[in-house]
C-alpha cells in the first residue's frame, strides 16, 4: 500500500508504516471488528497543506484499497455516489480505474465551474 501511495508522486504528504492495536470504547466505539488484535496499516502526514490535493490523495488511498483487497473491502455505491456527487465513480472503482484517470474525468468540469464562479466573485 505504502509503495502505491508513493508512486504516485502526492505532494505535500509523507506515508509510513503504522502499527496499532484497536480497542472499545465504552460510549463512544464498541463491538469493533478488531479490537485486541494487532493491526498494520499506513500514516498518512501532511507536511504542506498548501501542496496538499486531499480529493486526489483520496482517490489514490480509495483506488489502492481496492486494488489491493478486492475480496474484501465493500465500497458502498450510494454514499461515494452521495460523497462525490457523481455516478460514475464508484463504477470505475469497480472496475480499478487508476485515480488520475478517475480524477481527469472531472477536470473538465471543475475548469469550467471555475471560470464561472471567477466572473463572479466580488474580491480576488
Amino acid at each position: 500500500m505504502i509503495s502505491r501511495l508513493r508512486q504516485a508522486g502526492l505532494q505535500g504528504v509523507r506515508f509510513s508504516p503504522a502499527s496499532f492495536t484497536p480497542v472499545d470504547i465504552p460510549g463512544m466505539a464498541t463491538r469493533n471488528k478488531f479490537n485486541g488484535r494487532l493491526c498494520n496499516g499506513v500514516r498518512i502526514t501532511v507536511e504542506d497543506g498548501h501542496q496538499l490535493r486531499s480529493v486526489r490523495l483520496g482517490m489514490h488511498v480509495l483506488t489502492s484499497l481496492q486494488a489491493l483487497y478486492p475480496d474484501s473491502l465493500r465500497i458502498w455505491q450510494r454514499r461515494v455516489e452521495r460523497m462525490l456527487g457523481r455516478d460514475d465513480i464508484w463504477q470505475a472503482l469497480m472496475e480499478n480505474v487508476p485515480a488520475d484517470t478517475i480524477i481527469a474525468r472531472w477536470q473538465a468540469g471543475r475548469d469550467e465551474f471555475l471560470e464561472k464562479r471567477a466572473r463572479s466573485l466580488l474580491y480576488e
